[in-house]
């Protein structure tokens, strides 16, 4: 290209035609890669291509501007005009930065002062960090977001964290999940494939309905207290081992179809009104001495 074409940057009319004459295209400026290299998009295409400045000075192309690009033979696009007038622009050297395919990073003016977005190709902000209020934001409109490190990811909030979930949450170990509650004598929650351990000085399970099953299981502790308005215990063998055992009850009705046999040191029974017994046979052995003290014993 000849230094006469060079230098040659003026404003062409306004035309939304992509061919402005032979040899030269009409495209639109997506971005900014460098002080004289655009990344720009000709009309009628979904591609955008680098375009360098044809001129010998640099000129202020503002984002979505629409110019006038010449290729070479070798592919190579250059800027060769501006089409309609020219207005200033936020693009500036070190301000804005692109990737080919038109994901950029952008330091923004706000009424509090910069703040730093990133956009994806389609110029949707995706990431905005702002400085004086020391905060980010994430957006994504993509499908699915991945983080994949070698070693570790930390994930650190000053005060509060929260994660929000449309459908499921899933979290996912080879080895482990442990919950912590600082300080160390804090609750502790620790998942392995194997078990589960739960550590913590109060411990409150609230549910309209629960059910827990289990082949074997083993309940200890120095107190345990129990309120139901109905309890049913279905068993097929029922052992009960305590050095003292005491029951209050306003009734008790008890129906065995078997054997009720009961093998103490001593037994005594009190009873404040009657005492009844009633069976086909009654029968009393005593080995020494078998006692019966009454007002009137009435006996036939």
């Amino acid at each position: 290209m000849s230094n006469e074409q060079s230098s040659t940057f003026a404003n062409a009319p306004a035309n939304d035609k992509s061919t402005i004459s032979s040899g030269f295209l009409s495209a639109r400026i997506v971005g900014q890669l460098g002080p004289r290299t655009f990344l720009v998009q000709p009309g009628g295409s979904d591609k955008t291509h680098c375009a360098e400045l044809a001129t010998f000075e640099d000129h202020i192309l503002a984002k979505g501007e629409r110019v006038v690009v010449q290729p070479d033979q070798h592919g190579q696009y250059f800027i060769t005009g501006r089409i309609g007038p020219g207005k200033q622009s936020d693009i500036r050297p070190g301000k804005e930065l692109f990737t080919p395919c038109g994901a950029s990073a952008t330091l923004a003016d706000r009424d509090n002062g910069k703040t730093l977005q990133v956009s994806d190709c389609n110029g949707q902000v995706i990431f905005e960090y702002d400085p004086a209020a020391g905060g980010g934001r994430m957006a994504l409109e993509a499908e699915s977001l991945a983080l994949n490190a070698r070693q570790h990811i930390d994930i650190c909030a000053g005060t509060n964290l929260r994660i929000f979930s449309g459908h499921d949450t899933e979290i996912q170990a080879l080895a482990s999940v442990n919950m912590v509650s600082l300080p160390e004598n804090g609750a502790r929650f620790h998942l392995t494939p194997e078990s589960i351990r739960i550590k913590s000085g109060s411990l409150d399970c609230i549910s309209r309905k629960t059910r827990v099953r289990f082949e074997s299981g083993h309940v200890q502790g120095k107190k345990l207290t129990t309120h139901f308005s109905f309890l049913r215990t279905t068993v097929d063998r029922l052992e009960t081992i305590a050095s003292r055992l005491i029951e209050r009850v306003d009734n008790a009705y008890r129906k065995i179809s078997g054997l009720d046999q009961k093998h103490a040191g001593r037994t005594r029974t009190i009873c404040e009104d009657s005492h009844t017994v009633k069976a086909n046979r009654v029968r009393l052995d005593g080995h020494d001495v078998v006692k019966v003290q009454s007002d009137k014993i009435h006996l036939g």
